[in-house]
């Protein structure tokens, strides 16, 4: 049986290893605790899809905006191009839209084709331009140079 955290680990085997990294990563990036619904896809007892939805609520120009999160998107590498991503990728944003979220968010790599085609499915278009916004440390985190 593959769970949940079996799949994860097979799919993101480049996590932080330092104190420093994991640090870091944590300050920028939303963690599954955070999470607030999970689409898990399942073939027979085995985790083969996954994505996780969040919805921090942030404060922009004075104004709070509920921000929809997606992350930890992945499909098992033996069935990866089948559509499981999409169907997870969906679930998730279907959650979204009931939690009535003022924006989601996608955290993915923009520079990758098969992320852009992913979630360009669903009507994410990349922003034009780098950007930047604060971690939970109030550090300012800006994307990394290409």
């Amino acid at each position: 049986m593959l769970t949940q955290r079996a799949l994860l680990r097979r799919c993101f085997h480049d996590r932080p290893t330092t104190e420093e990294q994991e640090r870091e990563h944590d300050d920028r990036f939303c963690r599954q605790a955070d999470a607030f619904t999970y689409a898990l896809a399942l073939y027979g007892e085995d985790a083969i899809g996954f994505a996780a939805a969040y919805r921090p609520t942030i404060t922009y120009r004075g104004r709070a905006i509920r921000l929809g999160g997606l992350g930890d998107v992945c499909t098992d590498p033996g069935r990866r191009r089948s559509g499981i991503a999409t169907a997870v990728v969906r679930a998730a944003v279907t959650e979204l839209q009931a939690a009535e979220c003022d924006l989601a968010y996608p955290c993915t790599d923009v520079t990758n084709p098969g992320m852009v085609r992913l979630y360009g499915q669903l009507g994410f278009v990349p922003l034009s331009r780098p950007h930047s916004y604060l971690g939970k440390s109030g550090t300012l985190c800006r994307p990394p140079r290409q």
